[in-house]
């Protein structure tokens, strides 16, 4: 995992009236105490997974620094 993606702050606009009415990026804050969407990866190797294979990871920095 490279670093995580945050939530982008087009969100908070009205598609009709282009004004800034609503915080989605705040109330991600508030409600889970981050405002990740997702994480970007990368494959340093190829291989096979199924379920129920076990899986590991280094540890990653989440505050994107």
């Amino acid at each position: 995992m490279i670093s995580p993606i945050t939530r982008c702050a087009a969100t908070q606009v009205n598609p009709v009236t282009a004004a800034r009415d609503l915080d989605i990026v705040a109330a991600l804050e508030r409600s889970f105490g981050h405002n990740f969407m997702g994480i970007y990866a990368e494959v340093v190797a190829g291989g096979e997974i199924a379920v129920g294979d076990a899986l590991s990871r280094p540890p990653v920095n989440l505050t994107g620094g």
